[in-house]
């Protein structure tokens, strides 16, 4: 298989590129960190770092921010892997990276690229994480299909699912430094299994996405990480903005910052 340097350039000039030169559906990009990453064109995701050479760079960019040699990096909902190669390369071999991805078709992408690097201080889930540790329905999407790989009640499958008070605990971790979290609307449930952990010793930074915009579960969800101690801002180009929900009511990605980081006042 070929490895193909990201095209970083315009959308359109992007998709021109692919119809006029047809590349395999599969293929390796190398990411600025020198790490390689097998994606699937046909995922938004994985075009995206084909074309841009990330996915989100702005979210990657304050993980770069936070993380430092020695800490504990979580992925929740890891897709391909992008987020935990990132981190890897930034936490090194003191460091640990804990990756779940309860999806089949992206967690064979994601053990692959953690193969295809020859990483050790990554550890891959098959669990989703929850409010609770247990058995949950899920939706499994195909390759291709418009379809949302999700826990919901509608599941016609059943999978393990943990909490991050959970990991912490059974990872023998005390301090999840950084978290990412993309859910696809369980963000709030997956919040609810961290109270002890938000309580007792709160992570450095999470990243999450937003997914019920504008509904209780994301005002309760920036309730809790209030009274936690977190301030939330949003990503740009140019760093981080302090979030003000009746302003920026379609932002999509948010970053939770707490109070025991060095300069947060300043923020």
């Amino acid at each position: 298989m070929r490895t193909f340097p990201p095209i970083r350039s315009g959308r359109v000039v992007g998709l021109l590129w692919k119809y006029l030169h047809p590349t395999p559906d599969d293929v390796v990009v190398q990411l600025d960190n020198e790490m390689l990453m097998k994606v699937h064109l046909d995922d938004i995701v994985g075009f995206t770092i084909w074309l841009k050479g990330w996915y989100q760079k702005e979210l990657v960019d304050a993980v770069r921010q936070y993380l430092r040699d020695g800490m504990t990096f979580v992925d929740i909902g890891a897709h391909f892997g992008q987020f935990t190669l990132a981190a890897s390369s930034i936490v090194g071999s003191t460091g640990r990276v804990l990756a779940f991805e309860p999806a089949s078709h992206q967690r064979k992408y994601l053990i692959h690229n953690v193969k295809l690097n020859n990483l050790s201080n990554i550890f891959v889930s098959a669990e989703a994480v929850w409010k609770s540790s247990g058995s949950v329905s899920f939706i499994e999407e195909s390759p291709n299909q418009a379809v949302i790989s999700r826990i919901s009640d509608e599941g016609q499958s059943k999978i393990d699912a943990t909490t991050i008070d959970r990991i912490a605990s059974d990872q023998h971790i005390p301090q999840l430094d950084v978290i990412k979290i993309d859910a696809e609307g369980s963000e709030r449930a997956i919040f609810e299994g961290a109270t002890h952990l938000l309580s007792t010793n709160p992570p450095r930074v999470i990243l999450y996405e937003r997914g019920n915009l504008d509904s209780s579960d994301d005002e309760a969800v920036q309730e809790l990480l209030h009274q936690k101690g977190f301030r939330l801002f949003s990503p740009h180009r140019m760093g981080l903005r302090p979030f003000n929900p009746t302003s920026a009511m379609h932002v999509t990605d948010l970053v939770a910052v707490h109070k025991s980081n060095q300069n947060f006042e300043n923020l």
